[in-house]
């Protein structure tokens, strides 16, 4: 009996050992295919999330393009030796087709200073289209419907609201503001204004800007999964 009982022992403890053995061996391979998976999930958010980088650059850079190359074709108005013929209308239609082309834009405007595009703000004061000093201020802008329509841009002058005019008029510099609600109302989405200042010669004439929705943004950043 105190053979068998001692074989008996032996055969239970060898057993145990190998229960033992296998459940620390199956916790380790777990425990290494889980940072495996989790490594690779890693490495494919931070693929993914390059991606995102190099496409909201692109299209910020897309944008603020726009707005560079109308202030630069405006400029030419004021340039004394390539100046170009255009009155009110050419330029603002120039605008309104640039957004046309533009889906990814939302609004797109032009401020001049005072008597600086023609010398004729008094002939427009009043208007339709124009405030009460008759300056030269266009804004075009994309309803829900992908319709584009003219409205009114007054905010030029206001302070605290105009800081796409007074921020490249003392920079001389494009710039890219903060974000903003399209709108007062909560759900309104967030936009972000592009602007380049017109110059010629080194001096300051107004301002080209669009705005462009920050929701494809955070859209990419939503569906962006983090390990």
């Amino acid at each position: 009996m105190k053979v068998r009982s001692i074989k008996t022992r032996l055969i239970l403890l060898t057993g145990l050992c190998m229960i033992v053995a296998a459940t620390v061996m199956t916790a380790v391979m777990v425990y290494s295919v889980r940072k495996t998976s989790m490594k690779a999930a890693s490495g494919e958010s931070i693929s993914q999330a390059r991606g995102n980088a190099a496409k909201i650059k692109a299209d910020l850079e897309s944008a603020l393009d726009a707005s560079r190359t109308l202030a630069q074709m405006l400029s030419s108005v004021k340039d004394a030796e390539n100046s170009i013929e255009m009155d009110r209308q050419d330029a603002a239609v120039m605008l309104k087709r640039v957004l046309q082309e533009n889906s990814k834009l939302i609004r797109i405007y032009m401020v001049w200073e005072p008597d600086a595009f023609d010398g004729r703000d008094a002939s427009y004061a009043g208007k339709n289209g124009y405030d009460a000093s008759g300056r030269f201020a266009v804004c075009w802008e994309r309803d829900a419907e992908d319709n584009v329509s003219r409205v009114p841009l007054t905010t030029y002058a206001e302070e605290g609201k105009n800081l796409y005019y007074t921020k490249p008029q003392e920079s001389s510099q494009e710039c890219i503001l903060e974000p903003f609600r399209a709108s007062v109302a909560a759900e309104a989405p967030f936009l972000s204004s592009l602007v380049a200042p017109i110059l010629a010669d080194g001096e300051f004439y107004g301002v080209v800007g669009v705005d462009m929705s920050l929701e494809p943004f955070q859209e990419m950043a939503d569906d962006l999964e983090i390990y």
